[in-house]
């Protein structure tokens, strides 16, 4: 779970929330580990990089609804699932409907989770999941100070780069930023619209 919350978007808790929602199926620790990427990359594609615990679950547990043959919610969400995918996964082993499935999510979202770092709303959506897992680790204290530390960062970054504004702060737990100009005009926007 930590490893797939340094590499994309979404954080551990959301990781693990959907892992055990898999396991609930009788999944091997394997395969959970095999699907999860292709998991997360259609929960960020579907949910948005704002996806909670609770999308998560929903999203594994329709998962794990095909994993029993139960094919009606993936081809609700538009998936296009061949006969021979449909066979291995109605009668093949376990391996064969970890390798069906994967390749099923691939075809539409393949690296979702991923690439969405590349976007300014996703890199803050990542930094704050980093100082969530600091917060956990050593507590509330240091990771404020380092979360302060992360804002100015991307206030530097983001606003004074040679493209960008002459001032501005960023609020990172925030849905939104602010951008403060100077004589004190403030424009807002939401960050989902940046996508």
């Amino acid at each position: 779970a930590k490893a797939l919350s340094i590499v994309g978007v979404m954080g551990d808790d959301v990781v693990m929330s959907a892992q055990a929602q898999l396991a609930t199926f009788d999944l091997t620790a394997e395969s959970i580990r095999q699907v999860t990427p292709a998991l997360m990359d259609m929960i960020v594609a579907e949910k948005g990089i704002y996806a909670s615990s609770e999308d998560a679950k929903a999203s594994a547990q329709g998962l794990g609804k095909a994993f029993q043959g139960q094919f009606d919610v993936l081809k609700k969400q538009g998936f296009i699932i061949t006969q021979a995918q449909e066979k291995m996964i109605k009668f093949g082993n376990e391996s064969m409907k970890v390798k069906a499935i994967t390749e099923i999510l691939g075809t539409t979202y393949a690296d979702a989770n991923k690439k969405m770092l590349d976007t300014f709303a996703g890199r803050v959506q990542w930094m704050k999941n980093q100082a969530g897992e600091l917060q956990e680790a050593f507590g509330s204290g240091l990771t404020k100070g380092l979360t302060d530390a992360f804002t100015q960062g991307i206030t530097d970054l983001v606003f004074d780069g040679p493209n960008g504004l002459t001032q501005g702060t960023v609020s990172v737990p925030a849905t939104s930023f602010e951008v403060n100009l100077e004589g004190g005009d403030t424009k807002r926007e939401v960050l989902d619209t940046l996508i």
